[in-house]
């Protein structure tokens, strides 16, 4: 079976895009991309598609022979596109952001790597063999990268063009500025050891400067973070009773009035306006929104990039829909108990 959807899956990749594929999987450490779930995919949208065929397409069009043709090829052919999009689209979304996170491994432990760099050719040992002892198992993806650069050295490649290409692999700044230094000093001839020092220094400086950063705007995260778990879903729980007690009461107001003496002058009442459960599903949904997006806002705020932001979008949107329907349940309960 595994066998099969890896055919598949590399069936329906073009060879223009596996190519570049190769390269971008390299960044988790693969060394080719998963084609089996790629063939799970496809299997997976074909069967969904089947499924919405026969529910939703076909019945719309049998009654006619062209409008089933039609309907038939154009339905299956956008169905099976849209839901292979979106398949490959959520491929991408998670394999990047485990690629963010691998980046941001390597970076937390790189100075303490160069740093024992450093010390091993003050200890009188080569550059390849200082980098091949510096490799520590708590430095996790950094130690298996920079074992695969002191192999590929070992082995006789240019150890300049084994860092670039280390370099290069993430498309991390923080790597590339580090490694152009290095490599720099390397071809100059300077004093290594120094030089390495001198990263680390930078390196961890603009760690505590970012901290700093990240303090300082803490008071935003706060006030963010209220707005989204508590004061919109007040806001909107509130609005919500208050629709719904307007609507009651234009109701009784024009049955009353029905049943009475007509009103005639300026003033008219009509049971027609918003519909409550309506609204409910608006509120719902501008929540999901306002936590989605504000979710993205405090990652900028605190690391500079929305990547980070994905981790917090589940817990600000489960705790700001809890919030909301417990003070739906408790307002409801408060205002019926007043007979509103």
């Amino acid at each position: 079976m595994a066998k099969t959807l890896r055919v598949v899956g590399k069936a329906i990749i073009p060879k223009g895009i596996r190519e570049k594929m190769y390269k971008y999987y390299a960044k988790l450490g693969k060394e080719e991309p998963p084609y089996e779930r790629f063939g799970a995919y496809f299997y997976i949208s074909t069967i969904i598609t089947l499924i919405i065929y026969l529910l939703l397409i076909y019945p719309s069009v049998r009654t006619n022979s062209v409008r089933l043709l039609i309907g038939t090829i154009s339905g299956w052919i956008i169905t099976h596109l849209l839901l292979i999009f979106l398949l490959g689209l959520g491929e991408y979304v998670i394999t990047d952001f485990k690629i963010y996170n691998r980046i941001k491994t390597i970076e937390r432990y790189l100075p303490d790597y160069l740093e024992l760099v450093a010390a091993n050719l003050k200890g009188g040992m080569t550059l390849e063999q200082a980098m091949w002892n510096s490799i520590r198992p708590e430095f996790k993806v950094l130690g298996e990268e920079m074992g695969i650069v002191a192999k590929r050295v070992m082995t006789g490649e240019d150890i300049a063009r084994a860092l670039k290409s280390f370099a290069e692999k993430y498309k991390s700044p923080l790597l590339m500025r580090t490694f152009e230094i290095f490599i720099g000093e390397l071809a100059t001839g300077g004093e290594i050891a120094s030089i390495l020092e001198k990263i680390v220094g930078n390196l961890r400086s603009t760690k505590e400067m970012r901290e700093e950063m990240v303090a300082s705007t803490i008071s935003y995260t706060i006030f963010i973070s209220l707005i989204v778990m508590f004061i919109a879903p007040t806001l909107f729980a509130l609005s919500y009773q208050l629709i719904s007690i307007i609507s009651k009461v234009s109701r009784s107001v024009a049955s009353t009035i029905t049943h009475g003496t007509p009103v005639t002058g300026f003033f008219k009442i009509s049971t027609t306006g918003v519909d409550v459960e309506a609204y409910k599903g608006f509120s719902i949904l501008s929540i999901i929104i306002v936590a989605l997006i504000s979710s993205l806002i405090i990652s900028v705020i605190q690391k500079g990039t929305i990547k980070d932001g994905l981790k917090y979008i589940p817990f600000f949107i489960s705790i700001s829909l809890l919030t909301y329907l417990l003070l739906l349940s408790l307002l409801g309960s408060i205002f019926g108990g007043l007979g509103l």
